[in-house]
This record gives C-alpha cells, sequence and structure tokens, in this order.
C-alpha cells in the first residue's frame, strides 16, 4: 500500500526566498543528509516517489508531501536517519509523519457546498 509522509522543516533562525534555497540551506547545515537526498532524487527520478512542497508566507518552513509507492518506501524507511539533535544543534526543526493511503479513498472540492 502506497505510503503517505508529510515532513515539516523549520528553519529557526533565517528566512528563504524558495525552497530550494531552504533546503539548499538544510544539507548546508546539517551533515549526513547525502543518502537520504540521493534517495529522493532517486526514487523521483524512477516515478516511484510523488512529491509536492510548500514555503511558508514567513520563509522559513517548508512543507513536503510525498507519496511513496511500496517498494520505495521500504528501502527509504530502512535507511539509517539523521538524528534530532543533528537538525536541533544546527538550529532546525523536522517533523516525520507517514501513514498508509487508503486506496480508493479520493477527496473533492464542490464549489457550490452551502449555497
Amino acid at each position: 500500500m502506497p505510503v503517505k509522509q508529510i515532513v515539516t522543516i523549520t528553519d529557526n533562525s533565517n528566512t528563504h526566498a524558495t525552497v530550494d534555497e531552504l533546503m539548499d540551506k538544510l544539507t548546508e547545515d546539517c551533515s549526513g543528509l547525502a543518502t537520504t537526498v540521493d534517495m529522493v532524487e532517486s526514487c523521483t527520478a524512477d516515478g516511484t516517489l510523488v512529491s509536492t512542497t510548500e514555503l511558508s508566507e514567513e520563509g522559513n518552513v517548508v512543507t513536503v508531501t510525498r507519496m511513496w509507492n511500496d517498494e520505495c518506501w521500504t528501502n527509504f524507511s530502512a535507511l539509517e536517519g539523521v538524528d534530532a539533535s543533528v537538525f536541533a544543534d544546527a538550529g532546525w526543526t523536522v517533523v516525520s509523519e507517514d501513514s498508509p493511503a487508503l486506496p480508493g479513498l479520493t477527496t473533492r472540492q464542490d464549489d457550490t457546498f452551502g449555497q
């Protein structure tokens, strides 16, 4: 079953103009992310991971929403992660939540709801 992951990344000391700027600063400040970044890039390139990103109006928080296929998620979740203290020591907060994506469950927007 596919897995939906939501990662919230907060730079506690800086603001950024773009998602790429914030993510570049994160990888610069926090050692040990290369394997994780490589896995995300590989899965994205082969189509087993789809993700979207959104930068907060304040420019210090990025929300990453990822949809992983089963095999890619299994491989990704087996990676040794970076300890939260590495992020905290560098002035970052990273929170990740994941949940199974329910097949057949869809949402819709009804623009005329309540009219």
